[in-house]
């Protein structure tokens, strides 16, 4: 690879010097460069960090010592990014390009410092690949692929083992090189470099380790093979807690101790671990990570066929999906909870005693998180995509999406009608204050909305020259309210804005109709836009306000006799009101004509307006001034 920084990339290397390099007293040539570039990679600029990295290993000025570890850090950096690639494709490319820049390094430099952290990140992407291939053994067709894929992850674990020992022995030198007390208050720095050996340490204990249960993965359950290395595992992982019970790696490997267990199939002990390293008190990253995997463990317990604790694991699920960020929700652990969940909602799909509509409503819930899982890579990537068709077949009687625009518009429009049927359904629920029964319709109508929409977006993407410009406007106009629904307000805004500028019908046939979708997207804006604005913070009001400002003032124009007219200026005279601009409020007010239904409030309104005016500081300056010059 030979890249060069453009003169932009240049120039925001020359800020990060400055700051890198200006902000202290001078420092070694090698902080200087290693320093600013993690800077970059903080700031997610991994193509200049690598570009970077490519100019030092060509600089002949550059220091031998910076020059030894080009590899180890591009390798660092292709690793950093392969979590923003959401292509299966592109993150194994990645991943193998990371796999070679560490061996180059290793191969290069054994007795370097940071050999240790190379041969462990190395291991961990062969383990990573076992596990992979162990997923691909699973979805496998034939008996013969099974054992193939099986026998190719046993290879890696293998290799894998190898270097983990390598790592484990650097790690273990390393600690092992500090003295054996350090004064905490005395020698801050030398005691943090010992903790920080120790923790890489412990890490490579546990990493081999999980090569035992990595292993076992490649038998089949039936195979003694299997629950002899989960045993062994188990009792690997329980000397690592023995001796480190108060340390993170201690309870990681306690964690995977319960795993074994649970494998095993003895559900009880599993479920007592799980239990204890969730109510943990450490609050740390990473201890939160690893309550995410022992709820998303703990969840797998509650499906067991020997618990169906299955509304109870549904429960903690979706309590956990509430409170915590897209990105914690997006990870291993948050994909395999998200998973969980489909499994209980099946679950309860299942019961003997579940209604017809509780039934639907379950599955319902379960199609729609199976398809949020299905978008990423990994793990759950086919299971999933045989239980989407599994619950479409429950829902619908079909396994297969809709192929053209017709059939996916046929079937949102039948979703449309349960839309309206669901949002009655809240309303009576509300009507009789049952708190239980707003709920569950609040919970229908959510997910009939996200199909609904599912279907909008799958038929506008299935249209082709063949499609009627009118069906395609009117499921943009669909879209847009149902958006609206949603809360995605400005979505449904811009998409509704567009169909309203956009449609022109040339069909005289077709003129009358197209006319009433324009309209009623012109008006489904400033509907929006309103929306936006009553839910939007103060300080970011005034965008809102021009935007229905625009909109408003745009369809006054084009229809001025048209009754939602009249709507959009009493919207904005409000607005002004509530803005406390009596004047402008005023003026619109003004405007309604003596026939429309809102006449009275609008002139009582602007009479209101006037009179607050007329109260302002100015004003009054301005009647004090004309009295005393009378």
């Amino acid at each position: 690879m030979n890249v060069r920084l453009s003169r932009t990339q240049v120039w925001r290397v020359a800020v990060w010097v400055a700051l890198v390099c200006g902000s202290a007293a001078p420092a070694r040539a090698e902080e200087d460069h290693l320093g600013f570039l993690r800077g970059l990679r903080q700031r997610g600029y991994a193509d200049m960090a690598m570009a970077y990295l490519e100019q030092l290993a060509e600089d002949p000025n550059v220091p031998a010592d910076v020059k030894a570890v080009v590899d180890y850090e591009r390798a660092m950096t292709l690793l950093e990014g392969v979590g923003s690639l959401h292509s299966p494709e592109a993150q194994k490319e990645q991943i193998e390009r990371a796999q070679g820049f560490l061996e180059q390094f290793v191969e290069r430099h054994p007795r370097h410092p940071l050999a240790g952290k190379a041969n462990s990140e190395l291991g961990r992407l062969l383990l990573s690949k076992a596990r992979v291939l162990i997923w691909q053994a699973e979805a496998a067709d034939t008996e013969e692929q099974q054992q193939k894929l099986r026998d190719q992850a046993r290879e890696a674990v293998k290799r894998a083992r190898e270097i983990f020992r390598t790592a484990h022995d650097q790690h273990k030198a390393a600690w092992e090189a500090f003295p054996k007390f350090i004064d905490q208050e005395k020698d801050k720095e030398q005691y943090e470099l010992r903790r920080q050996a120790e923790t890489r340490y412990i890490r490579a204990q546990v990493d081999l380790a999980l090569t035992t249960y990595v292993e076992a993965q490649t038998y089949d359950p039936q195979d003694v093979q299997y629950t002899n290395l989960l045993i062994e595992a188990a009792k690997q992982f329980e000397e690592i807690h023995a001796r480190y019970r108060t340390q993170t790696g201690g309870l990681y490997a306690r964690l995977w101790q319960g795993k074994c267990f649970e494998e095993q199939g003895d559900i009880q002990r599993a479920l007592g671990i799980y239990n204890e390293l969730l109510k943990h008190p450490g609050k740390t990253a990473s201890m939160r990570s690893l309550q995410d995997q022992a709820l998303h463990f703990r969840l797998v317990c509650l499906n067991h066929p020997d618990r169906k604790a299955y509304e109870l694991a549904k429960k903690e699920a979706e309590e956990w999906l509430q409170r915590v960020d897209r990105l914690r929700s997006r990870t291993e652990a948050g994909l395999g909870i998200r998973w969980e969940l489909v499994r209980a909602l099946e679950g309860l799909a299942r019961g003997k005693d579940v209604k017809p509509e509780e039934r639907e409503r379950y599955l319902r819930q379960a199609l729609e998180v199976a398809r949020e899982v299905n978008r990423f890579p990994g793990r759950y990537k086919h299971p999933s995509t045989l239980k989407i068709r599994e619950l479409n077949i429950a829902l619908h009687g079909r396994a297969e999406e809709p192929k053209d625009f017709g059939t996916a518009y046929r079937l949102a429009q039948e979703s449309l009608a349960k839309v309206s049927e669901r949002r009655e359904a809240l309303q009576k629920a509300k009507e009789s204050g049952d708190q239980k029964a707003i709920a569950t319709a609040e919970a229908d109508l959510k997910l009939v909305l996200n199909e609904t929409a599912r279907l909008l977006r799958l038929a506008l993407s299935l249209a082709d020259e063949k499609t009627p410009l009118s069906e395609m406007q009117q499921a943009r106009y669909y879209l847009a309210w149902i958006s609206l629904l949603m809360g995605r307000y400005y979505e449904a805004a811009i998409l509704a804005e567009f169909v309203s500028r956009t449609y022109k019908e040339t069909d005289p046939d077709e003129k009358e109709k197209a006319e009433k979708i324009v309209q009623d997207c012109a008006y489904l804006a400033v509907a929006a836009y309103t929306r936006a604005y009553n839910e939007s913070r103060e300080d970011d009001r005034d965008v809102d306000l021009q935007n229905l400002i625009r909109v408003c003032n745009e369809f006054t124009r084009r229809w001025p006799n048209h009754p939602r007219a009249n709507e959009a200026r009493m919207t904005l005279g409000r607005l002004y009101s509530q803005e406390n601009r009596p004047v402008e409020a005023a003026k619109w007010f003004s405007q309604i004509p003596s026939s429309d239904k809102h006449y009275a409030e609008a002139q009582i309104a602007a009479g209101q307006a006037y009179w607050r005016q007329s109260r302002t500081p100015t004003a009054c300056r301005k009647r004090n001034v004309r009295a005393r010059s009378n």
